[in-house]
């Protein structure tokens, strides 16, 4: 590749469109315009390091060389989102006031809960259900309720895997969690074995019925500020997918500003205080 210029180009409207369509093509992802000058900072500090002389050199690169790992990347760098450690605290009431009990009677009954969090990021959703279910059910063991951490994220998925939080993920912690379940490492804190047994991560495009095909027979999906990011077409996709994934009386929990299209499934919404969330419909129902 060639050497990269001192000088950093404009990311202008048209190319921006064009990567743009090139994300929605593959993920269903849609990037508002109004973002743009964020991407421009974010891609060129990639790209410039690659050699490129322009953003309109590097979209020709990606859509014609057939760089898989190059393509991954650059889907990585415009989709990845912050997240941090018990976020959304209306969702996290229902999860303990309404599943920790069912994650309590199947376990007593022999039986395994399995939750999916999808747009798991770098894993700190997933988890926060895992410390939550262990600080609640302390004789709880990984072959009674499992969580899979889902992402189209490759690199997010190894970080989740490495358990390391900064200061900043774990700021909203409740008293205790973080002496209990993490060791200190210089300024950054590790999850320790024993939580992160709950949880396994999974590479996966959720807008995407091939890899959705992965996960069955799940409890309970967490897809919170994810949906926003898709077209609506893709979001019906998903919707089918998920409710696919779910056993009867499944819930979906999505974000606080996000709902379904009425219609698209047999999905039913509830309430639980501030929380507004799915269940999938019984046969008859």
């Amino acid at each position: 590749m060639l050497a990269a210029t001192a000088n950093e180009p404009e990311l202008n409207m048209s190319t921006y469109v064009l990567f743009r369509d090139y994300v929605q093509e593959r993920t269903g992802i849609v990037l508002a315009s109004g973002k743009r000058a964020i991407f421009e900072a974010r891609l060129w500090g990639h790209i410039s390091g690659l050699g490129f002389r322009s953003f309109e050199e590097y979209f020709y690169y990606i859509s014609k060389s057939g760089d898989l790992p190059e393509q991954e990347k650059f889907l990585e760098l415009m989709t990845v989102n912050e997240t941090f450690f018990f976020r959304d605290k209306s969702q996290l009431r229902f999860y303990e006031s309404t599943l920790i009990p069912i994650i309590r009677r199947e376990a007593s009954a022999g039986k395994k809960f399995r939750c999916l969090c999808a747009g798991c990021s770098t894993g700190e959703e997933p988890y926060t259900l895992a410390l939550i279910a262990m600080n609640a059910i302390p004789s709880i063991t990984p072959f009674q309720f499992e969580i899979t951490g889902a992402d189209i994220s490759r690199e997010c998925i190894n970080k989740a895997r490495m358990g390391l939080f900064s200061q900043y993920a774990v700021r909203r912690m409740p008293k205790g969690y973080l002496e209990r379940f993490f060791v200190r490492k210089d300024e950054a804190f590790l999850i320790k074995n024993e939580a992160r047994a709950f949880v396994k991560f999974d590479k996966t495009n959720i807008s995407s019925p091939a890899d959705m095909d992965r996960h069955r027979n799940i409890n309970a999906i967490f897809c919170k500020n994810v949906f926003i990011y898709f077209s609506e077409d893709a979001r019906e996709r998903i919707a089918a997918s998920f409710y696919k994934s779910l056993v009867p009386d499944g819930c979906l929990v999505l974000g606080p500003s996000e709902y379904l299209k009425e219609g698209g499934t047999h999905f039913v919404p509830e309430k639980h205080g501030e929380c507004v969330y799915y269940r999938k419909a019984c046969s008859g129902e």
